[in-house]
């Protein structure tokens, strides 16, 4: 958990401090990553970043959990359990549309997650909609397998990484200029619709 002096931070130094930590947790695998990289970046003294976490792993846990929270504050607004007539499938395309647009518009997001769905096997993958995904098929009464859910739950994540390679974008530079990756309406629309095809 952070200190309440990083909460006390001004909203500037946060943010600078937050874009630094994520650009360093993305870029590279945990054994990697460096609090002395990450300070020198950000110009502070190295015993600062203990006053705001209390070492390394708080703070990876921390970067996790906010990047997960924001992306579940975006789909339930984006993303309501779905009423009346809508359906499974439409809804769904739309859940998975906005979770790859989030990841595009903040690209180490969606490599800090792919890091730690491969570093953490066994845990629940990053971002995790299971239980979203899985109320919405039983208000439906879609059978929806293990399986089917395991596969639907990481489409974000690769459609992101198809559109990167495909595009030939250098995401380290994206990441480290934190500017966000532009995927047209309509090719996000195909890659969605089109990759849906292939779990269904």
């Amino acid at each position: 958990m952070p200190t309440a002096r990083f909460h006390k931070l001004k909203t500037i130094k946060k943010r600078n401090f937050l874009q630094a930590a994520y650009a360093e947790f993305a870029l590279h695998d945990y054994p990697s990553a460096s609090i002395s990289q990450l300070v020198a970046t950000l110009k502070m003294a190295k015993g600062s970043i203990y006053q705001y976490f209390e070492n390394k792993q708080e703070l990876y846990n921390y970067l996790i959990n906010h990047a997960h929270e924001q992306l579940t504050a975006v789909v339930n607004k984006a993303c309501p359990l779905p009423q009346g007539t809508t359906g499974f499938n439409p809804w769904l395309q739309q859940l998975v549309m906005v979770q790859v647009k989030f990841l595009c518009a903040v690209p180490a997001y969606a490599m800090l997650f792919a890091r730690y769905n491969t570093e953490q096997p066994g845990k629940a993958p990053k971002p995790d909609m299971s239980d979203k995904i899985a109320g919405v098929a039983r208000a439906y009464h879609v059978q929806i397998s293990h399986e089917h859910l395991y596969l639907i739950q990481h489409l974000p994540l690769l459609i992101f990484n198809y559109y990167i390679k495909q595009t030939g974008v250098d995401i380290a530079a994206i990441i480290k200029t934190g500017e966000p990756i532009d995927i047209p309406t309509n090719k996000l629309l195909y890659l969605c619709q089109s990759f849906l095809q292939k779990v269904n």
